[in-house]
């Protein structure tokens, strides 16, 4: 039960660190395309 419950919060944990690295990366493509506009 509880080797369950560590898989599952593990892979919560991947899940939102995939979240958040695509989260930044967007933000930095968005940032890169704005500071060519205005270059």
């Amino acid at each position: 039960m509880l080797a369950k419950l560590e898989q599952a919060a593990t892979a919560e944990s991947r899940s939102t660190e995939l979240v958040l690295m695509f989260a930044g990366h967007s933000l930095a493509v968005a940032g890169a395309r704005a500071a060519l506009r205005l270059a």
